[in-house]
């Protein structure tokens, strides 16, 4: 019968030894092959187009859109995601700025108290990070989520991510982008 076959087998695995240690190998492999997926990932940037500019580099998806704006009223560039609508309706837009503030001699550890406490508008879950070797700033103002990296006196380089329709949840996409600047 189909239980005494099951009885058999597991009462073989449970006094045989050499089974029992033969399986343990495979479950390692089952193990590592859990954490290729880990490693792949941390390579998913591998293929992205790179951009430098305000001293510093940063990656962005190869299929997310690029634009440079050169004139007197911006200075900024901006990486969209492939569903990304001029109008605002829809898709997610990084921007990134250099830009300067009134204040000189800003870092991570007095950004908060010299700028974002003086400022009108209500910020969140406001922390320091490092990447790549160097600290930011990362915050929520209004829909809007910025990490702030210092470079030297006044002088700043911004990445936004503006989502929309207003209020959707982000993707991972900002956060990796972060994860790939070094500063020049």
């Amino acid at each position: 019968s189909p239980d005494g076959i099951a009885e058999g087998l597991e009462w073989k695995n449970k006094e045989n030894k050499p089974v029992a240690t033969s399986q343990t190998p495979s479950s390692t492999t089952e193990s590592n092959q859990q954490t290729e997926p880990t490693e792949q990932s941390t390579d998913e940037t591998a293929n992205w187009k790179s951009h430098t500019r305000y001293g510093i580099t940063y990656k962005y998806p190869a299929d997310w859109g690029f634009k440079a704006n050169d004139n007197t009223q911006s200075t900024s560039t901006n990486v969209t995601s492939p569903d990304f609508a001029d109008d605002g309706t829809k898709g997610e837009r990084i921007i990134v700025d250099e830009t300067l503030f009134a204040q000189s001699g800003l870092t991570a550890d007095n950004f908060k108290s010299k700028h974002l406490d003086a400022n009108p508008n209500p910020y969140s879950d406001y922390k320091v990070l490092t990447v790549n070797g160097k600290k930011a700033v990362q915050y929520y103002q209004g829909d809007s989520r910025t990490t702030v990296f210092f470079l030297s006196g006044a002088k700043t380089v911004t990445l936004v991510l503006d989502v929309f329709p207003s209020g959707t949840a982000a993707s991972t996409t900002y956060n990796k982008v972060v994860e790939t600047v070094t500063v020049n």
